[in-house]
């Protein structure tokens, strides 16, 4: 799993954004060099761009597992057929897949 966490950074960051470009060129240089050609994600904040991340996994053509976090959902209401919350599930995956699958990824 990539995590481009900086040393002494605080959990909790989206860190496949712009603000990690260094990062990331490192990174995602040394894993192709190494020949994988897939990496997977930790959770990312889907309202945020993470469009320069995903072109650079591109230009070092490696492809992209992203992870969806579920844990908000994961408690007794939806495991007793609340629709309103199957619903939101569903909302938030859709809106999470848009953002990720962007064919432009801009």
């Amino acid at each position: 799993k990539y995590v481009p966490r900086p040393a002494g950074a605080a959990s909790g960051l989206d860190l496949y954004t712009s603000a990690f470009t260094a990062l990331h060129t490192r990174d995602l240089y040394l894993i192709s060099e190494l020949k994988a050609n897939t990496i997977r994600l930790d959770p990312w904040i889907a309202g945020n761009d993470h469009s320069s991340f995903l072109r650079r996994c591109n230009e070092h053509g490696l492809f992209v597992i992203p992870t969806f976090d579920i844990k908000k959902y994961m408690n007794p209401k939806v495991f007793s057929n609340d629709l309103s919350m199957l619903q939101d599930l569903a909302k938030e995956l859709r809106k999470f897949m848009q953002l990720a699958l962007r064919s432009d990824h801009s």
